[in-house]
């Protein structure tokens, strides 16, 4: 048997190489903020770096290390017209239920992932969907949903999703994005694992990135339409009862196109998705296809190596307090020095 090939150890192995030089970066620019009190990052320095070096560089080295050709790492089967009409529709009709989510999580931890795109705003729209919506949308799915997934072959699809799900969350590093990531990433994990392609995950990551990032451009429009309807409801005014029923009526509206509509569009979507892939030829080798997902486990991915990147939040804050301990003993943070 070959070594070199990719297994859910070795799988493991990579997401734990991979998010910790996650970490690593992370702490750089938390070491960074903290000894400048500059926190408006560009982009340019907060994405692009961590796309590269946590991403692309450990692929690329992977690749030809092993000297593997792209189809052995990654599922790249051609997904079909149909399939990606559905890829798109789930990456539209998705969105409302991410920002319910988002909504609820917000009230625990402040979301900052608006103030990272909105440090966008002025720079040419291209490349600000370039940058947070093209560059993550395929690095984040040839990584979580092509290496990962390749070694999780053998094992289920359920299983496999929930991990994904997990890794994609925590490679995030953000308690507002956790919840809603961990769902994108089990929900793009079902779409490879029954298609054997990853195009058909990168396509709804896609766009729903570039949603996010041209909402900020479009915010001066929103702002006017806003204004419109406020100008709206102060000619009617005068009669309380009927301005008073137009906001509750808006209301409904708006709660039951976000809870009920299409959360109920994308349940449709996703499920007429998973049953079109349920016929498609199964390609054991590739783990692919719904009749391969639900085959009993071969191959247990909870291992050592599995166990491994869990803990890495807590070598994460072990490796913070060292830090930051040695920078308060030469005097380096004044107003925290013993």
């Amino acid at each position: 048997m070959n070594s070199t090939v990719m297994n859910a150890k070795k799988a493991n192995v990579y997401m734990f190489v991979i998010l910790s030089i996650n970490i690593a970066l992370q702490l750089v620019f938390s070491v960074y903020v903290l000894l400048t009190g500059k926190t408006d990052l560009s982009p340019f320095v907060s994405v692009l770096p961590l796309q590269a070096f946590s991403l692309t560089l450990p692929l690329l080295v992977y690749k030809f290390a092993f000297r593997k050709k792209w189809g052995e790492i990654i599922p790249l089967k051609n997904p079909g017209a149909v399939n990606v009409v559905y890829a798109v529709l789930i990456g539209i009709f998705i969105q409302p239920v991410m920002m319910v989510i988002s909504g609820l999580t917000s009230l625990l931890f402040p979301n900052n992932v608006g103030d990272v795109i909105q440090e966008m705003n002025g720079i040419n729209i291209f490349l600000s969907l370039f940058i947070l919506a093209v560059i993550p949308g395929v690095n984040e799915e040839l990584t979580m949903r092509g290496v990962l997934l390749t070694g999780y072959r053998n094992a289920g699809i359920i299983k496999t999703a929930l991990v994904s799900g997990l890794f994609f969350a925590m490679f995030h590093m953000n308690p507002p994005q956790f919840f809603y990531s961990f769902a994108l990433g089990f929900v793009f994990a079902v779409m490879v694992r029954v298609t054997g392609s990853v195009p058909v995950s990168v396509i709804p990551h896609f766009i729903i990135n570039a949603c996010q990032t041209l909402l900020v451009y479009c915010l001066p429009y929103i702002e006017k339409f806003a204004a419109a309807l406020e100008t709206e409801f102060e000619a009617i005014e005068s009669d309380s009862a009927a301005g008073d029923l137009s906001l509750i009526l808006t209301a409904l509206i708006i709660l039951f196109l976000f809870l009920i509509v299409f959360p109920a569009l994308f349940i449709l979507f996703f499920t007429l998705f998973i049953r079109r892939n349920r016929k498609a030829p199964v390609n054991p080798a590739a783990g692919t296809g719904t009749e391969a997902c639900l085959k009993p486990e071969k191959e247990k991915i909870l291992n050592w190596a599995f166990w491994l990147v869990i803990c890495r939040p807590v070598i994460f804050i072990i490796l913070l307090a060292i830090i930051v301990f040695v920078l308060m003993s030469f005097g380096l943070f004044p107003a925290f020095h013993w």
